[in-house]
């Protein structure tokens, strides 16, 4: 095979990993900002980091569903997933600096 009969896959693949890397990062901004903006309401931790992911999930699900109404887009479980993947990395590195900084002052 040649490199010009790889390249249309090539390309697409590469696409393929930078939309699903834009969406893992999107919601990773969104726990980010719902950390920040709930951090001064909830007193716990564990409630805030799980009002953080639950919010970003239920996001990346409606958006699924909206996508199933919108001709030529898809709605794909995996697709949510990946966000919440990216909010719940966010929310565990949020975790553990808070953590850390804990036993630092300790």
């Amino acid at each position: 095979m040649s490199a010009k009969a790889l390249l249309p896959e090539t390309l697409a693949f590469l696409g393929f990993i930078v939309r699903k890397t834009a969406h893992f990062t999107e919601y990773a901004v969104l726990a980010g900002s719902v950390l920040f903006a709930f951090h001064n309401i909830f007193i716990e931790p564990k409630k805030l980091y799980l009002v953080s992911l639950l919010v970003s999930h239920l996001y990346a699900a409606s958006d699924e569903i909206h996508q199933y109404f919108v001709p030529g887009r898809v709605c794909a479980y995996k697709d949510v997933l990946i966000d919440t993947a990216g909010a719940l990395t966010l929310v565990i590195v949020y975790a553990l600096i808070k953590w850390r900084k804990s036993i630092k002052l300790k």
